[in-house]
């Protein structure tokens, strides 16, 4: 079944997660084989293991939502950045999206309304 790509504008789905355990190497390795080259290279700068495990769950979290919510796989999903870093998707400017983390919880809100969680 193909979900719309365009819900009506006051649809905005909210998903939450929380991490219990840091991530294994291989989930990791997983994780990071499925963001784009520039993603990579920004989680790898980052020496403290806690705050890399933290980007590359958003990303995949907020990823995974966006498939929920619009049914867009992760390779077609070109993240950037819109003016004041929020991030986007950049061959999807109609679909917004927002996740937020605390403490090893997650909070992601997708649709096609600007969207924000903190």
């Amino acid at each position: 079944m193909m979900m719309n790509h365009y819900k009506e504008a006051s649809d905005i789905d909210v998903f939450v997660m929380r991490l219990l355990n840091p991530l294994d190497d291989e989930i990791f390795e997983l994780f990071m084989r499925a963001v784009d080259d520039e993603k990579k290279k920004e989680i790898s700068a980052v020496k403290n293991k806690a705050v890399r495990d933290m980007k590359i769950v958003s990303r995949i979290f907020s990823g995974a939502c966006i498939k929920k919510t619009f049914g867009i796989n992760l390779k077609e999903q070109d993240f950037g950045y819109e003016e004041f870093g929020k991030p986007c998707l950049v061959n999807f400017p109609n679909i917004h999206f927002n996740v937020s983390h605390s403490n090893g919880v997650f909070v992601c809100a997708v649709g096609n309304a600007i969207v924000g969680v903190d």
